[in-house]
């Protein structure tokens, strides 16, 4: 799996304030998110795991209502 290429080229991207984490959602060979840890003095991938499309476009809508 290239989690660069879901990082640099996200199909979308939210920020979870309560874990301080940029989650990054993307397709390789399936749709997947990858959180990225953010911590004072660096950044890491936490975790990945599959997702489908439908839950991400619902996460999108939600934020687009927020907006």
């Amino acid at each position: 799996m290239n989690i660069d290429k879901i990082i640099s080229s996200p199909y979308y991207v939210e920020y979870d304030e309560k874990r301080n984490s940029l989650k990054y959602y993307g397709k390789v060979d399936q749709y997947v998110c990858v959180v990225v840890r953010l911590d004072k003095k660096e950044y890491f991938v936490s975790t990945f795991y599959p997702l489908s499309k439908k839950k991400i476009d619902k996460l999108k809508s939600k934020e687009d209502l927020n907006n």
